[in-house]
């Protein structure tokens, strides 16, 4: 007076049981229809593979789950090598934003639980964030002293930060207001030495990574 359904392709399927009496004039009887849907099982996965922040920028990982059926609910977890996991307190959403204050690597990924019968839990692919230090920029010459028409050229390096760098060279006369130096947008800066006086140099560079900005 049972049946265990088979479950192991992807349909709905309708089942009824009829039950037949021996007795005298007893007959048969159908039962209503039990209707029996399967659905794939449960899959979640994350937006973000791997990211490379600078020190304090915006890390937002988000997990989208398919198929399964009834509640659906969330943990993310976090590890420093990739095989030891931890539980993050408090963080059972869709989306998680990474801790990014520290320059180091850590991974994180998502685990989803659906409370459909047999749905069961799944774990996302993981998710690397890395964090670099900020972008900081120098230049060989802190000052000089030349004669008119000496030849000098300025090279400037960055370290840290991440994606493409941009420059702009800016100039002042009082080492207070700068102005930019229409064109200079090169790591280097051959500086015009035609007219006596004191002049001012700085390089601004932009790192196109996620939170570099400007340094």
């Amino acid at each position: 007076d049972s049946l265990i359904v088979s479950t192991n392709v992807v349909g709905t399927k309708y089942y009824q049981i009829v039950a037949t009496a021996s007795g005298v004039g007893c007959g048969s009887a159908t039962s209503s229809t039990s209707t029996i849907t399967v659905v794939p099982v449960l899959g979640v996965t994350v937006n973000v593979p791997n990211i490379t922040v600078c020190e304090g920028g915006n890390a937002t990982i988000t997990a989208t789950t398919t198929n399964a059926t009834g509640t659906i609910t969330y943990q993310w977890q976090q590890s420093s090598n990739n095989v030891t996991w931890t539980n993050i307190a408090g963080q059972t959403g869709t989306s998680y934003t990474a801790n990014t204050s520290t320059a180091d690597t850590t991974y994180y990924r998502i685990v989803a639980t659906a409370s459909g019968i047999g749905c069961g839990s799944d774990t996302s692919t993981v998710s690397t964030v890395i964090v670099v230090p900020n972008l900081s920029v120098n230049v060989n010459v802190p000052s000089l002293i030349l004669c008119e028409g000496g030849l000098i050229q300025i090279d400037a390096a960055t370290t840290n930060g991440t994606g493409t760098i941009t420059y702009q060279w800016k100039e002042s006369s009082n080492n207070v207001s700068f102005t930019d130096i229409s064109g200079a947008t090169g790591d280097s800066l051959l500086v015009p030495t035609n007219v006596v006086g004191t002049k001012y140099y700085q390089i601004v560079a932009t790192a196109s990574g996620v939170g570099c900005g400007s340094a």
